[in-house]
């Protein structure tokens, strides 16, 4: 009896340790200087269809939402730390009924998102998308397909550049609710 409830203070001690001592994905995204990607950006596709795309922290800094739009369709993601494996982890839903899983990395200067994606017909397809930063308030955001090793194939199949957009103060949303009253 007293070997299974040592073993079990044992187990959830560790389990504690790892926990405590697990990177978080703030942490993760200030030693990766990874930041600069969230905010709202928008940009046109050489055909002429808008695009935004919305990235911000949510939960206490625990995720990340990626939403947007590009023309029609709508997406929608979110990115956490896998809890067991440590990796940063994306799980994203769209318009169309599709469902996608994938992970972020970096290659030292540009954020990398490679996924998996499954539509509503039961088609599967992989791709990256390699976020670069550009000169200020500039991202391009270009689309690969992914070798069989889950890398990235260059040159891209396309690429659009978004700019950043300038913040609204949340002061003055609260003195317009003020004003109202």
């Amino acid at each position: 009896m007293w070997k299974k409830v040592s073993l079990v203070v044992s187990g959830v001690l560790l389990c504690g340790g790892l926990a405590l001592g697990q990177t978080s994905l703030e942490q993760m995204v200030k030693e990766g200087e990874a930041s600069w990607v969230l905010g709202t950006w928008k940009g046109t596709t050489e055909n002429g269809t808008e695009i935004t795309l919305l990235t911000r922290w949510d939960l206490k800094r625990q995720i990340i939402v990626l939403r947007g739009t590009v023309g029609e369709y709508q997406f929608l993601g979110i990115t956490s730390v896998n809890p067991l494996s440590g990796q940063v982890e994306y799980t994203g839903f769209d318009s169309r009924g599709g469902r996608s899983k994938g992970s972020w990395d970096s290659d030292g200067q540009n954020l990398i998102l490679t996924m998996e994606g499954t539509s509503p017909n039961g088609e599967t397809h992989k791709v990256a998308f390699v976020f670069v930063k550009k000169e200020r308030n500039k991202m391009d955001v270009e689309l690969h397909e992914v070798d069989q090793w889950g890398y990235p194939v260059y040159p891209a199949r396309g690429k659009v550049t978004l700019t950043k957009q300038k913040r609204t103060p949340r002061a003055q949303g609260k003195k317009a609710r003020g004003a109202r009253r």
